[in-house]
């Protein structure tokens, strides 16, 4: 697969995830907090191994400060983010 396809499909998943995550933590369903925070972590992951350094922090802090009253999602995303502080 070319590197312009790649792209093309990270962005599309990126949206989607994007979207999951805002919707299910917003909504306060805890049960999936899980689940969204390894998905984000996942893109995190794939765009560094495209070349994009610090991707899976830049996510991590993004988020952070986008549900800062969130501590059982901050939480989760520590634990897959392989955040220590």
């Amino acid at each position: 697969m070319e590197e312009k396809e790649r792209r093309k499909y990270l962005t599309w998943a990126e949206n989607i995830i994007y979207k999951r995550a805002d919707a299910i933590v917003s909504g306060q369903h805890r049960s999936h907090y899980g689940e969204v925070a390894v998905l984000l972590a996942i893109v995190g992951e794939i765009k560094e191994d495209m070349g994009l350094q610090r991707a899976g922090r830049d996510i991590y802090e993004q988020y952070k400060k986008k549900f800062p009253r969130h501590s059982s999602f901050q939480s989760q995303m520590k634990d897959y983010f392989n955040i220590t502080k």
